[in-house]
């Protein structure tokens, strides 16, 4: 069922090149929590909540953590937890958070087979405007599906997997990229199928620990740790060069796009680049196999590449900023940039400070 999106192997082709950013010119009472949902998001995310007609204000949702059944959910202030379906309303695989009779999120729980079918089933039925979405990854589950209607009645279809359950969710009244999707899905957890129990107790304790809490100062979680060395941008290149190991090719000098602007030298070692100013102050450093395979880069909180969107939460706490390709965190001048790949998770840590002269 999942597709392969020449667009978006694209823009993540688009987005590995950018990473080198100087590069030269060449309803329900059994609550749990309250708690208020924020999103954080680009100017792209704001335009279409606002050509959906979403009020302004649902970037922040206050509401009530609930759970039925199987899931634990953000149920919003003024919305309603609904249990089970039409058919049965005690059934624990199904549930639907909603705003109205015609804005909602429901949820199903369903075998492979009957997940597939009423899939297929809907994407024929629903065929206004329809289009494919790219793969996107909320809260740790990816979600593959398609969106229909227009600004006055849109919808979406997804299908995924989480904890041994295969899951549906069907949208009414929103598009996939409004605030309150990407409040309903970041908030969802899934209990774990009969017989998945043990075996994700098991990964649980074996999961690794942040070396640095996610709670950190940002520069103490987001500085780059390589061959025993940690170090972040505005530090001495001298200082740890010569700790750093082996370079996997000569070094070399480009200078940027930037009127006046003095070389960069650019340092390759396996796994990382570095580039340095002519002050010889790091400016920005990438982690990543793209140029030469091999290394040990990491953030000092403990990030590797490789790694999934859910660990890069749980070392660095919640992002900036967030779309399919990646995440973002930001401080000030300092950016640090995740960019992540089907199949294989985090294969870019970018590091950079745009304060730095150049």
């Amino acid at each position: 069922m999942k597709k392969s999106i020449i667009a978006k192997t694209a823009a993540i082709l688009l987005a590995a090149a950018a990473a080198l950013s100087l590069g030269s010119c060449g309803d329900n009472d059994s609550s749990d929590s309250q708690g208020t949902v924020s999103l954080a998001g680009g100017s792209s995310s704001a335009d279409a909540a606002s050509e959906a007609g979403a009020d302004p204000e649902s970037s922040a949702l206050t509401g009530e953590t609930q759970t039925w059944g199987v899931y634990t959910v953000l149920v919003p202030e003024g919305w309603k937890l609904r249990q089970g379906d039409v058919l049965d309303d005690n059934d624990p695989n199904y549930c639907s958070v909603k705003k109205s009779d015609f804005s909602f999120f429901d949820f199903k729980s369903e075998k492979e087979e009957t997940q597939k079918q009423q899939y297929e089933n809907n994407k024929k039925t629903y065929t206004l405007n329809q289009k494919d979405l790219p793969a996107a990854t909320i809260a740790g589950i990816e979600w593959n599906g398609f969106e229909y209607g227009d600004d006055f009645t849109p919808g979406f279809e997804l299908y995924g997997t989480s904890n041994g359950r295969f899951l549906r969710v069907s949208g009414a009244g929103f598009k996939f990229d409004s605030p309150e999707t990407k409040a309903i899905l970041g908030s969802l957890k899934i209990s774990p199928a009969e017989g998945a129990a043990e075996s994700t107790a098991e990964s649980s304790a074996d999961e690794r620990q942040p070396e640095v809490p996610a709670d950190a100062a940002f520069a103490e979680k987001t500085k780059i740790k390589y061959n025993g060395v940690t170090f972040y941008t505005g530090d001495t290149f001298a200082d740890i060069k010569d700790k750093l190991g082996k370079e996997s090719k000569p070094s070399q000098k480009s200078k940027p796009c930037v009127p006046d602007a003095h070389d960069v030298e650019f340092y390759y070692y396996p796994g990382m680049i570095v580039q340095v100013n002519f002050e010889g102050k790091i400016l920005e450093v990438s982690v990543s196999e793209e140029e030469s395979a091999g290394g040990d880069g990491s953030t000092a909180g403990g990030l590797k590449l490789g790694d999934d969107l859910a660990t890069v939460k749980r070392f660095l706490g919640e992002p900036t900023t967030e779309d399919e390709y990646g995440c973002t965190y930001e401080e000030g001048s300092c950016v640090l940039k995740i960019m992540l790949r089907d199949g294989s998770g985090v294969f870019i840590i970018n590091l950079s400070d745009s304060s730095l002269p150049f």
